[in-house]
């Protein structure tokens, strides 16, 4: 038998057999499946592992930023992990999981989140969860008396959208820093068009928020309000959209955030009676990985009141290496040398997670997927900071 290799495309022929490999995995329908590989082409690194001439699965890497300690860190997104189902536990899936991280070091990339149809299979290789994604259902009538000052409008330029995500996101660690290409990839719809919005909020001329929504049905085929992504700066733009999602009340009777709000949502407090009118579902896992600890230790911001040399030991099950570094933290930065005595110990998953800012150092030693002194690990926490956690797109 041939060997497995991961190597880029060769063809349109080698195409079409990822677009089958996706179908059988994920059950989407092929038509959507052709749309979104003709859009993700232009933008999108795809790597496809081969049995001679036979495509059996494949991967794709978009660039992006993603917002840790108030910075934009290098970022490959991995978009589309399939494997055919008669290639499956045949090693196919390992040997992607390792091609991705050696591609991903080749490009000066220090992490690539995922969102994880089987956890089992990423933490073998690196990765580890940062979060669930959640669906708030929401009774329509809840939001329809909210009211704020401004107006909304119709439209707004994409760069005005992307400009108002970047001015405010790096308050939270883990959303992403978008490229320019992301709504014609990952935005896509299959709602017809009339059926899919775009509105801002604006306030004396200026944007402060704004949301996009469809109208499709729930798996009761049950209409409904779906909406993709939710941004508002300010307490009027949050009442605003919430009241323009709230007029939908005479036909819709629920509005779902589908995967766009934290677990502990504004709804929980905008809301006078929230426990009769949301509900809340968790989906898919986000996980993530740094795939060049030092890179990302350097490219991460830190708190500024904390000053630390960390001797740190990393074990990566894709490179099959443990590195031992030196970390000296200060002043918001962090510089990383190769060396010392590895005093703190975990898997490059681990140190993701805890890195992410949803699991503390001294928790995962609970756990026992850390080990180190205390000092260590209680500077490790101080050192992420006090911004919470959040993952505003799925993709």
């Amino acid at each position: 038998m041939s060997e497995l290799v991961v190597a880029d495309p060769r063809d349109d022929a080698d195409f079409e057999a990822f677009v089958r490999a996706d179908v059988q995995s994920f059950g989407a329908s092929p038509d959507r499946i052709h749309r979104w590989v003709a859009a993700a082409r232009p933008h999108v690194r795809f790597r496809f592992a081969r049995v001679g001439d036979e495509v059996v699965g494949g991967y794709g890497l978009m660039p992006m930023g993603q917002f840790y300690g108030g910075r934009s860190v290098p970022a490959q997104g991995v978009l589309a992990v399939v494997v055919s189902p008669m290639w499956r536990r045949r090693g196919a899936a390992g040997a992607m999981m390792r091609d991705l991280v050696a591609i991903c070091r080749e490009n000066n990339t220090a992490v690539a989140p995922l969102y994880a149809a089987t956890v089992r299979l990423y933490r073998r290789w690196g990765w580890e969860v940062a979060d669930r994604a959640v669906d708030h259902t929401v009774r329509t009538d809840a939001l329809v008396q909210l009211r704020g000052e401004g107006a909304p409008v119709d439209a707004p330029p994409v760069a005005a959208l992307e400009a108002l995500r970047r001015s405010y996101l790096p308050a939270w660690d883990g959303p992403l820093d978008r490229p320019d290409c992301w709504l014609a990839v990952e935005g896509m719809s299959d709602e017809p068009k009339e059926h899919s919005f775009l509105y801002g909020w604006e306030e004396n001329g200026r944007l402060t928020g704004f949301v996009r929504y469809r109208y499709g049905t729930s798996s009761g085929n049950d209409q409904r309000v779906i909406v993709d992504e939710i941004h508002a700066t300010t307490l009027n733009a949050t009442h605003g959209l919430l009241g323009l999602l709230g007029a939908n009340e005479s036909i819709y009777p629920e509005v779902v955030f589908h995967m766009c709000l934290g677990a502990r949502s504004d709804l929980l407090y905008i809301l006078s009676d929230a426990s009769k009118s949301v509900r809340t579902e968790g989906h898919l896992c986000w996980m993530q990985r740094i795939v060049n600890v030092p890179a990302a230790l350097q490219a991460r911001g830190w708190a500024s009141h904390v000053a630390h040399r960390l001797e740190l030991e990393v074990a990566d099950p894709a490179l099959d290496t443990t590195e031992r570094l030196t970390v000296e933290f200060n002043d918001e930065s962090a510089l990383v040398n190769p060396g010392g005595a590895g005093h703190v110990r975990c898997s490059v998953g681990a140190l993701s997670a805890w890195y992410a800012g949803t699991l503390r150092a001294q928790d995962a030693a609970r756990l026992q997927l850390m080990s180190g002194p205390p000092d260590d690990l209680a500077a490790m926490d101080a050192l992420i900071g006090g911004r919470p956690t959040w993952m505003a797109d799925h993709f």
